[in-house]
């Protein structure tokens, strides 16, 4: 998972999904549970948020959100 390349993001947490864990939740990167993962973006500004996830041997997926009234 990639965030912060440009718009107006700070990457908070993300984990595994899992309901049960010790994993560090400070982490660019962590291992999916059941194939989900949770992440959570704190808008620091207006604007166009990317959010890219990326997996070995799978395409890139991408999800663009918009700030408003921050």
């Amino acid at each position: 998972m990639e965030s912060g390349a440009g718009g107006p993001d700070d990457l908070v947490a993300l984990g595994s999904a899992r309901p049960a864990t010790e994993a560090r939740f400070d982490s660019t990167s962590c291992t999916t549970f059941d194939g989900r993962a949770l992440a959570f973006v704190r808008p620091t500004g207006e604007g166009r948020i990317t959010i890219t996830v990326r997996s070995a041997g799978m395409a890139d997926a991408q999800a663009v959100v918009t700030a408003q009234g921050v």
